[in-house]
């Protein structure tokens, strides 16, 4: 099974896909510290690696019969990079943030994650962007449309910060990778 982790410093998308292309899991982490509990738990960015990575060690624990991860696949930290949005901070926490979780991963699993420039997801998926679109909403209309599972999941109302959005990309991340590996298959 794929293992596919859109990662932030507030927000992680996860979606688990079988070899089939279907999708076995998908959920995303909060580690936005919007409330006072959740600003004693997530006191700084240690506090996020450990919350992100002791969920997979729990979760196989409290589900042994899910399928084993064989692959780990993660949206590199510079592909959110946006010019004049972007901080110095803000990508640095970004790196910590993508390589802690990355060794974190490799330690429970033993599986070295490949990281992944957007785009190159993207194209396998087939998606495009005209010039000037909302990509988010064009990754998130791409996912509702193909996994309904996905869209019947949704919350009446979504929130403006909306979570489902990480999910959505790494929904688009272990696809791309399972369709570039069906190609790679082939050859």
């Amino acid at each position: 099974m794929i293992l596919a982790l859109d990662l932030s410093s507030s927000k992680t998308g996860i979606c688990c896909m079988t070899y089939d292309g279907k999708i076995y899991l998908f959920t995303y982490l909060d580690t936005q510290p919007t409330t006072k509990a959740k600003k004693e738990m997530f006191q700084d960015i240690y506090d996020k690696i450990k919350f992100v990575s002791t969920y997979f060690e729990e979760y196989y624990k409290a589900h042994p019969e899910s399928p084993k991860i064989t692959e780990i696949h993660i949206e590199g930290p510079l592909s959110k990079f946006a010019p004049g949005k972007s901080s110095m901070h803000t990508l640095e926490t970004l790196f910590q943030m993508n390589y802690s979780v990355s060794y974190e991963l490799y330690r429970i699993f033993n599986i070295k994650p490949t990281h992944w420039h957007p785009s190159t997801l993207r194209s396998a998926n087939g998606i495009k962007f005209p010039r000037g679109s909302d990509t988010k909403k064009i990754v998130f209309d791409f996912v509702c449309n193909t996994y309904p599972e996905f869209k019947k999941a949704l919350p009446e109302k979504l929130a403006k910060n909306n979570p489902w959005i990480d999910v959505a990309d790494s929904v688009v991340i272990a696809r791309g990778a399972w369709l570039l590996g069906q190609q790679n298959d082939k050859s």
